[in-house]
């Protein structure tokens, strides 16, 4: 497998596509995959995390500013 056949499958099954173009052949390439696509879960969930963090953040404040505006108008 030349460098670029490398990158392209790691980009391919990182994303989960998964074409099916290329694949591992051995048992020990089927087990660095899957070890790979476990790792690859982990980081791509820790990179998430602050987009997660920041999302929540901006909902909570948009749900309480809602709120507020929405028992200004009650009182009115």
């Amino acid at each position: 497998m030349t460098e670029l056949e490398a990158a392209y499958f790691t980009v391919i099954t990182g994303t989960t596509i998964g074409y099916g173009d290329i694949g591992p052949q051995t048992d020990a390439g089927r087990l660095v995959t899957a070890f790979f696509a476990i790792l690859v879960i982990n980081v791509v969930g820790a990179l998430l995390d602050p987009a997660k963090d920041f999302l929540s953040e901006y909902c909570l404040d948009e749900s309480a500013e809602d709120a507020k505006n929405d028992s200004h108008k009650k009182d009115d």
